[in-house]
């Protein structure tokens, strides 16, 4: 289009072009609420599992790290090295936080696997001192608060 075209342009050609946007932000708005009404899926618990699914997410992963640290350090100079107990729980909560899926089939009960893993991680805990433990040289006191309570 020219300049000059546009000037000859009508008004309501005009206003057609410049709402044109809006015109079809409004027709995808119906098209969606017409197939949301028509739609046989349960949407209304989306954002709770996504809340859900983040916590566990996070939890799960935490625990993973912490049997990961655990196993990865070398136990010269270690006076908690790892016993066999030690290496097995800590092999073990790895394998399983690891199967734990990122999505939901239908068929695992996150919530056992939570707690499963939490029994687990007190295990490591109680046998080992704090999880995840400190690296060598790291005896100094940090002056931060403690983010989390675990």
């Amino acid at each position: 289009l020219s300049f000059r075209k546009l000037k000859t342009m009508d008004d309501a050609s005009w206003e057609a072009v410049v709402d044109l946007e809006r015109q079809e932000y409004d027709r995808g708005y119906a098209a969606g609420y017409q197939d949301s009404i028509t739609s046989t899926e349960d949407v209304s618990g989306y954002s709770q599992g996504l809340l859900k699914g983040y916590a566990v997410g996070f939890e799960a992963g935490f625990i993973v790290a912490a049997a990961s640290t655990l196993l990865d350090q070398p136990a010269t100079g270690r006076e908690t090295a790892l016993t066999e107990r030690g290496k097995r729980i800590a092999e073990e909560t790895k394998s399983r936080g690891l199967k734990v899926p990122n999505h939901n089939d239908g068929e695992t009960d996150f919530d056992e696997e939570i707690q499963f893993l939490r029994s687990k991680y007190k295990q490591l805990g109680s046998t080992y001192g704090p999880c995840p433990p400190k690296p060598s040289g790291s005896d100094q006191k940090s002056s931060a608060p403690a983010t989390h309570e675990w």
